[in-house]
Parts: structure tokens; C-alpha cells; sequence
């Protein structure tokens, strides 16, 4: 499969036809099937460590199971860092979409590890985008028509963008809860948030 190159664009869902409102509950409905993301948990653990010692390669990172009792720390920072807790769960689904002419198919297939290997990274620093993670598959009920209809959407926007209604796509999606902080975080809500890698 070869690389095209479309622009990042905002699509609204009344672009799309659908109830924005309707898709974000019935995302929410299944927050319970969501896993937490525990590269980021690891992260936010090693981030911590680092104000106190020098992190000298990578390893501590990929090792999502590292025991960080076998490194020289105080018991305080060890007590600390247990304490943390999961901030952000995920769910990932993939899919290969075939385009000909009018004639639309889509095609679920296994995420199997996701990597971004096109992340822009600003620094130096570790970032778990340039490694291979496993996140838990987005369960079958959300893979349904308003699913399909945003694929078929996206698919012949790129498709007429690119002036090819010939081609075959790949996209992985990755649905996340985030806080939507309204009013200098006097009230606060949660919408799940999905992203779309090509």
C-alpha cells in the first residue's frame, strides 16, 4: 500500500448527516470496555523518578513491567509512584476500505501493534508513539452503520481530494475519553474523543 498525502482537515458530523450528541453517549455507554492505557501510567511513573535520578537509556521505558523497586530509589518515591493511577483508556479498531469508483467496501481487520511512526516528536525524549503498543479492540457494537457512514465519508473526501475514486485506504482509529473544561473548570465534561490515523 502507498503513502498519499491529504491534509489534516476538520470534518463536522452535520457535513457527515449524524447526531454528533447521540454518537458521544453511546461512546460513553461502553467507558467501561475501555482499557487503560498503562504505557502512559508507565510514563507518567518514569517522568516522576526523573526529578530524582538520571534515566541513562530506554530500557526502563519498554519495559512496561519494570520493577522499580530494583533500582536505588527511596521508599518514599517508590511509595509515590505506586499510588498512581490510570489517567486515560483507549480502544483501537482498524480497517482496509476499497474504493471503486461509487462502489464502496469496508473490511475490519485485527490492530494488531500500533505504531506511529510519523509522530512528530519535539525533543529527544522517549515517546511511546515511536514504539509498537497493543490497545484493547473497540467491541463489535460500535462498529456500526454511523461507523461505517464516517468511513465512507472520509474515505471518498480523501478519494476526491487525491482525484483517485480507485484506491484502497488503511485507517486505525483510536477512541479516548477527554475533559472538555468549560468556564475556568467550574463545570467539566467528558466526551470521548476519536482519532484517525491513514
Amino acid at each position: 500500500m502507498s503513502k498519499i498525502a491529504f491534509p489534516i482537515t476538520i470534518v463536522d458530523c452535520i457535513d457527515i448527516g449524524l447526531d454528533l450528541g447521540k454518537i458521544q453517549n453511546k461512546l460513553q455507554s461502553y467507558y467501561d470496555e475501555y482499557e487503560d492505557d498503562l504505557y502512559l501510567l508507565h510514563k507518567n511513573k518514569i517522568d516522576y523518578i526523573s526529578k530524582f535520578m538520571k534515566i541513562n537509556n530506554d530500557e526502563m521505558y519498554k519495559n512496561i513491567n519494570f520493577d522499580f523497586s530494583s533500582i536505588n530509589l527511596d521508599s518514599s518515591i517508590l511509595k509515590t509512584i505506586s499510588l498512581f493511577i490510570p489517567s486515560r483508556k483507549r480502544l483501537i479498531s482498524k480497517y482496509i476500505i476499497d474504493i471503486k469508483n461509487e462502489n464502496f467496501k469496508i473490511e475490519r481487520i485485527p490492530a494488531n501493534n500500533f505504531l506511529q511512526s510519523l509522530a512528530f516528536i519535539a525533543d529527544e525524549k522517549f515517546d511511546y508513539r515511536k514504539s509498537e503498543r497493543k490497545f484493547k479492540e473497540l467491541p463489535d457494537n460500535l462498529f456500526d452503520d454511523d461507523l461505517r457512514t464516517m468511513l465512507k465519508f472520509v474515505s471518498f473526501k480523501i478519494g476526491r481530494y487525491i482525484k483517485n475514486l480507485n484506491l484502497q485506504l488503511q485507517f486505525i482509529i483510536l477512541l479516548y475519553p477527554v475533559k472538555m473544561v468549560e468556564n475556568l473548570q467550574i463545570h467539566q465534561k467528558e466526551y470521548t474523543k476519536m482519532e484517525w490515523i491513514l
